[in-house]
């Protein structure tokens, strides 16, 4: 009877050259991989899984946002709505939704990761954009453009592209192979370049001397650029994968738990600040810019820290980032779609009210608009 198929395993006779920043190639990777069966089809299951993921993230994401509306409904006296006192019907929305990021999504994106590369797994979250349009249309009765339709096709042309050109490599890593790559000198110094940009973004969004133009911006991007580092994830999805193939667990070594731990870390900030974000600013604001950093940044650490580019030929890695630009120019046209649409949303709030643009500090939470007669605009960060 002919066994199931089973991935690749890099990491056996493989040693990790001395040293605290190391040089680690994907020829190195290559000579210790062990093939057992073929396991290259698994990539093609792995895309179908981050698909069904995509999904269920922005069904998160609506949810979270509809509770918040129904929330502030209910507390229109309340600056920042308290769930705990809200309905039955709000609290169920906002925990169905939170679990739909921070279980259902998250599951299937590990799996995931463990049947393709990182690298053409990550951009496939662009499709959240996609979902997202069609459910908040029909259920926050949320309207778009031409130009959103428009954004919607590259994306999802760029996705296929992506999956064409990228790499279908199926390998998982040992624990040896896994604690060398953090610190080859490539993704020492992506990480350094990493732990920068989130002291950036979060000083943009809470420093009280920052723009209220930039504070929106920061507090989109820091959940995704955090988020994006999702080798922690995969590399413990790689290790629950050797185990159960071949019986041999790492799970009682320290190097597999501090990772493990920073996974589950990343993911609790980004879950976090995601949510925050979208208390504070609205959805077709935030999930444009909160894709666009975990897009780039899953992409980028997923091809440094597990050396997926270097096996593309030339062919491959213009057609990859071609895929690529193509979902991130649909990513920034929803963005810019959605900053107008929120200078038109206000401008009609100008047009109605007789006292606007009385600006309040409450708790930190400065730019919050004072209207007469109206609640439909809370915060126009953008002007």
């Amino acid at each position: 009877m002919a066994s199931s198929p089973v991935e690749p395993v890099a990491g056996a006779n493989f040693t990790c050259p001395p040293g605290l920043v190391v040089v680690v190639t994907s020829e190195d990777l290559s000579q210790s991989i062990v093939e057992t069966d073929s396991g290259t089809d698994l990539w093609v299951l792995g895309v179908i899984l981050s698909v069904a993921c995509t999904f269920f993230s922005a069904v998160g994401g609506v949810l979270i946002k509809h509770a918040s509306n129904l929330a502030r409904a209910e507390q229109p006296e309340r600056t920042t709505p308290v769930f705990s006192r809200s309905s039955l019907r709000v609290r169920a929305a906002f925990v169905c939704g939170n679990l739909s990021i921070a279980f259902l999504g998250p599951i299937l994106d590990i799996v995931a990761l463990t049947m393709a590369a990182q690298s053409i797994i990550i951009p496939i979250a662009g499709l959240t954009i996609v979902w997202n349009f069609l459910l908040a249309t029909v259920f926050l009765k949320e309207k778009y453009t031409y130009l959103h339709v428009i954004s919607m096709l590259l994306i999802f042309v760029g996705v296929i592209v992506i999956a064409i050109f990228g790499s279908h490599d199926s390998s998982n890593r040992e624990l040896p192979v896994l604690l060398c790559l953090f610190h080859n000198r490539a993704f020492v110094i992506y990480f350094g370049i990493v732990l920068l940009g989130v002291f950036i973004l979060a000083t943009g969004w809470k420093h009280p001397r920052s723009p209220l133009h930039v504070r929106p911006i920061c507090a989109a991007l820091l959940p995704g650029f955090i988020g994006g580092n999702q080798f922690f994830i995969k590399a413990v999805g790689e290790m629950v994968v050797i185990a159960a193939d071949t019986g041999v667990t790492y799970f009682d070594s320290p190097g597999a738990y501090a990772i493990s731990f920073f996974g589950v870390l990343f993911a609790v900030f980004q879950l976090v600040l995601m949510n925050m974000a979208l208390r504070d600013y609205d959805t077709l604001l935030v999930v444009p810019l909160y894709s666009a950093a975990l897009i780039l940044t899953g992409s980028i650490s997923g091809g440094v820290y597990f050396i997926e580019f270097d096996g593309l030929s030339t062919a491959r890695w213009v057609g990859y980032w071609s895929g690529l630009g193509a979902v991130l120019a649909g990513v920034v046209i929803v963005f810019v779609q959605g900053k107008q649409d929120a200078g038109k949303e206000r401008s009609s709030s100008l047009g109605s009210v007789g006292v606007i643009g009385v600006t309040v500090e409450n708790g930190g939470r400065e730019g919050m608009t004072i209207r007469e007669k109206t609640n439909s605009f809370d915060r126009n960060p953008f002007v």
